[in-house]
């Protein structure tokens, strides 16, 4: 994501005890068939190949090996991660330049936290290649092993089965301590030479469907839903962004109608952006002042008649449909007995 090689990056997983997959099933396979006897590491490859799962397994060759720990370790950001063993789903980003990272608990939640992001990696980082990594064979001590294995396990088996065995065991320790001059023929990972992810193209659309592109289609008619908002439940609604209608007693240019910039005092009120009707017909556009700035003001919420009514809304339009304009105009027509 730093390198724009990919876009984003979505991470999502399960919680402990609920990743129950076909690969559980395979290691319950292989574990009754470990339980038989075996000698040597010719007889665990055997019974591995053996065993009644599928697909079979088969490694040919180790062809990546790369120590990602090294390269990244110094390159992290001061700040160390924590809590994160709390959260299932991951999001990376570039925003600003930067690739920031946020979490939310499962992915069916809504809000990615923190808000600001976290920054994984310092700035300016150097990608240079990351080298094959250690085999760290000396961690298997493999003098101790094979000093047991001639003293207390070999001599307990028959003859030609501990000619087998020393055989096996004595063709694993050749490969395993040549491992670490396999490491200089292992390829390091050019990170900036990553193919980068191409954005998608738009569809083409087929020549013999251009007549119907801009054919006009007929509004859609019906029994509208007005549904009537309960007493005091646009403070518990209120999301910046929703278009709403204002009770006023001013009869002047109404409906007076606006969209929500910034919620204040926890919902009790917040600051509008207004919308003036286009003629008289079903058009909002949005007011500004002589200098280009938006058209404010600072309501109180229950100021607020009815919300999210709107169609096809934009940065600096929407439209309403006759029949919400009409129970619009009845509201005020009612609020203004009010007035008498």
């Amino acid at each position: 994501v730093e390198l724009d090689i990919l876009s984003t990056v979505g991470l999502d997983f399960m919680e402990p005890g609920h990743t129950g997959n076909q690969v559980d099933q395979l290691f319950s396979i292989l574990t009754r068939e470990f339980k038989s006897k075996m000698n040597c590491p010719d007889d665990l490859v055997q019974k591995i190949r053996n065993s009644p799962i599928l697909p079979k397994p088969e490694v040919e060759e180790l062809l990546y090996s790369y120590d990602w720990r090294s390269f990244v370790g110094p390159n992290l950001s001061g700040k160390k991660l924590q809590n994160h063993s709390f959260f299932f789903s991951f999001f990376l980003k570039k925003e600003n330049g930067l690739a920031v990272f946020r979490g939310k608990k499962y992915p069916f939640n809504v809000e990615w936290t923190p808000e600001s992001g976290i920054m994984l990696l310092k700035s300016n980082v150097e990608f240079v290649p990351v080298e094959a990594s250690d085999f760290r064979i000396e961690t298997l001590c493999i003098d101790k092993v094979f000093s047991d294995l001639y003293t207390k396990f070999f001599p307990t088996l028959e003859t030609n089965e501990r000619k087998i065995a020393e055989a096996s065991w004595e063709r694993l320790r050749t490969v395993l301590e040549n491992l670490p001059k396999q490491q200089r023929n292992l390829a390091p990972m050019k990170i900036l030479s990553f193919p980068k992810q191409f954005a998608p193209q738009p569809a083409v659309v087929p020549q013999y469907l251009d007549p119907y592109l801009n054919c006009e289609t007929p509004e859609l008619i019906g029994q509208i839903c007005n549904v009537e908002p309960t007493e005091s439940q646009f403070q518990t609604d209120i999301q910046s962004g929703m278009d709403i209608a204002v009770y006023t007693e001013s009869k002047k240019d109404r409906p007076w109608l606006g969209r929500v910039l910034e919620i204040q005092e926890g919902g009790k009120t917040f600051q509008v952006q207004w919308f003036k009707r286009k003629g008289k017909g079903s058009i909002f556009q949005a007011l500004t002042n002589k200098d280009g700035t938006r058209y404010t003001s600072l309501l109180a919420s229950n100021t607020v008649m009815l919300w999210e009514f709107t169609d096809k809304k934009t940065d600096d339009s929407f439209e309403v449909s006759k029949e919400w304009l009409e129970k619009i105009f009845e509201q005020y027509q009612s609020h203004d007995l009010c007035y008498e």
